[in-house]
């Protein structure tokens, strides 16, 4: 059997964005231990484009089950002096 995981993520604004740092962390586990992962970088495209979608995906993987995805968006915010910004999403149910 292969898997992989993958994220869609919409985003609108109505002007400028300033992210220093925006980052969608994906992860196929297996008891909590990552098999496979995969960071995409959002910065760029969120920060100039006020609507669009982006597909992030892991590769194929033959990783035995049972297997959850997991994902975490790091962001900070340009000159904010508050540094990374963790939001840890809950996994999906194990396969």
């Amino acid at each position: 059997m292969c898997i992989r995981v993958e994220s869609t993520t919409d985003w609108r604004h109505g002007g400028r964005v300033d992210f220093e740092k925006l980052e969608l962390h994906l992860r196929l586990e297996r008891y909590d231990v990552v098999q496979k992962g995969t960071v995409c970088n959002l910065r760029t495209r969120v920060n100039n484009v006020r609507v669009d979608r982006h597909l992030c995906q892991i590769p194929w993987s033959s990783a035995a089950p049972p297997l959850t995805g997991d994902a975490t968006i790091v962001h900070n915010h340009q000159n904010d002096g508050q540094g990374d910004h963790k939001l840890e999403y809950t996994g999906t149910p194990s396969i």
